[in-house]
C-alpha cells in the first residue's frame, strides 16, 4: 500500500468546534441558569442576605427616615421583589420618585428624587414649607435652614411659578422674597430692592425678561422700584 493511501486526507478529519462559540454557548446556558434559578433559590441563600442599604439623591429627607419606611431586615435577601419597597418609599410626602438596584452580594442601593419644598406658608404653628402642588412637607425650618419665599396662600400657579423659576434661573429665584396678592387676582412679587407685578398665571419665562430690562436701566443709571408684567409684549418701569 502506497504512503498516500495510508494517509488521511485533511477533508476525512473531524472538525473541531470554535473555542470562542463554545465559550459563547457556555456563557448563555450560565445566563439562562441564572435567570431560571436567581427569583426561586438566590432569594433564600443567606450570602445574599441585605448587609448594607445606600441612600442617595437626599437633600431635606434625613436617609434614616427612608430606611425606617423600607423597614427591610437582616433576614430579607437583595433577590426579594424590589416593586413594593420601591412603592412604599414613593409614599413619603418627601419623595417624588424612588429606585432600588442590587450590589453585589449584600447591599442594596435606594435613590429617590426628593419632593423639594418651593415657597414657606404662615399657619398657627409657625412657617410651613410646600410643594409645587401646594402640599406641606413634614421640614421644620426651626431645625432645617430652608432659604425660600413665603407666600400667603397655597395657590398651585403660584408655585409652579417659583418652582419653574428656580429650575430656570436659581439666581432670580433667590431674589424674591415674597409673594402677595392684590385686587383682581393680581401677583406683587417681592424682589430684594424691587417689585415686580404680574398675573397669577405668569410663566417663568416671561418672569425673567425682566432682567435685560433690569440690566438696561441700570447702565443708564436709573434705579427701578416696580416692573409691571401686566401689559402684553412691554414691561413697565417706575423710577425712583
Amino acid at each position: 500500500m502506497s504512503r498516500n493511501e495510508d494517509a488521511q486526507s485533511p477533508e476525512s478529519e473531524p472538525r473541531r468546534p470554535r473555542r470562542g462559540v463554545f465559550r459563547a454557548l457556555v456563557v448563555f446556558i450560565a445566563v439562562v441558569l441564572v435567570a431560571l434559578v436567581s427569583p426561586v433559590v438566590l432569594r433564600h441563600m443567606s450570602y445574599f442576605r441585605v448587609r448594607r442599604i445606600e441612600v442617595t439623591g437626599t437633600r431635606y429627607v434625613q436617609p434614616n427616615v427612608l430606611l425606617a419606611v423600607l423597614a427591610i431586615d437582616s433576614t430579607k435577601t437583595i433577590w426579594e421583589n424590589l416593586g413594593p419597597l420601591e412603592e412604599r418609599v414613593r409614599q413619603h410626602p418627601q419623595v417624588r420618585d424612588a429606585k432600588l438596584s442590587r450590589k453585589l452580594p449584600g447591599t442594596l442601593v435606594l435613590k429617590v428624587v426628593e419632593n423639594l419644598p418651593v415657597a414657606l406658608i404662615t399657619t398657627n404653628g409657625g412657617l410651613q414649607p410646600l410643594d409645587r402642588g401646594g402640599h406641606r412637607l413634614p421640614i421644620d425650618p426651626s431645625r432645617t435652614h430652608v432659604d425660600l419665599p413665603i407666600v400667603s396662600r397655597a395657590d398651585t400657579m403660584v408655585l409652579r411659578l417659583l418652582d419653574g423659576l428656580r429650575a430656570r434661573d436659581p439666581a432670580l429665584f433667590a431674589r424674591v422674597n415674597e409673594v402677595r396678592w392684590d385686587e383682581g387676582r393680581g401677583l406683587r412679587v417681592l424682589l430684594s430692592g424691587m417689585t415686580v407685578r404680574a398675573y397669577a398665571d405668569c410663566t417663568p419665562a416671561r418672569f425673567a425678561e425682566i432682567i435685560p430690562v433690569e440690566q438696561d436701566l441700570a447702565r443708564r443709571g436709573q434705579r427701578v422700584s416696580e416692573l409691571d408684567l401686566r401689559f402684553r409684549d412691554q414691561i413697565v418701569a417706575r423710577i425712583e
